[in-house]
């Protein structure tokens, strides 16, 4: 029978306490200073959206909130103008006017609104903030209008 060293479980159990300590730690808060919401200009005319529900993830890339369809494609997503950040539960959210959460970024989710037009990104998103984040570009619809 072969011998195991005391060493040996010291170094298993310490491996084990540190994986345990890792898996049970909070999440860290989001730093909202570092993540780019984009969000149409405001304006008097309407916003017509062509229905195209997305199921997929949305997900913070390089500092830009993003969705990732399950068909593989990652469109930037872009807000109606009176939206805003937040945090809940150490999730990155977006809040709609109400203040009422309308995405929080974690998980499987579908989303309604439709795929901007590069001629159509152009005109509804600023320019400054056109430059914050790359194509393609997705339009969010509000749940309430």
């Amino acid at each position: 029978m072969t011998h195991i060293p005391q060493r040996f479980y010291s170094i298993v159990a310490a491996t084990f306490a540190a994986m345990l300590i890792a898996a049970c730690s909070p999440t860290p808060t989001p730093d909202l200073n570092e993540i780019k919401l984009l969000r149409s200009a405001a304006s008097d005319e309407p916003i017509v959206y062509g229905m195209a529900p997305l199921d997929g993830s949305p997900e913070v890339v390089d500092g830009c909130i993003r969705f990732r369809a399950h068909g593989g494609e990652s469109y930037a997503l872009v807000f109606p103008h009176n939206y805003s950040l937040g945090e809940e539960h150490r999730k990155v959210v977006v809040r709609d006017a109400s203040g009422e959460p309308a995405l929080t970024v974690s998980g499987d989710t579908q989303i309604g609104g439709s795929v901007l037009s590069k001629e159509s990104a152009e005109k509804m998103i600023p320019r400054e903030s056109l430059a914050l984040c790359p194509g393609p570009f997705f339009l969010v619809k509000p749940d309430r209008e």
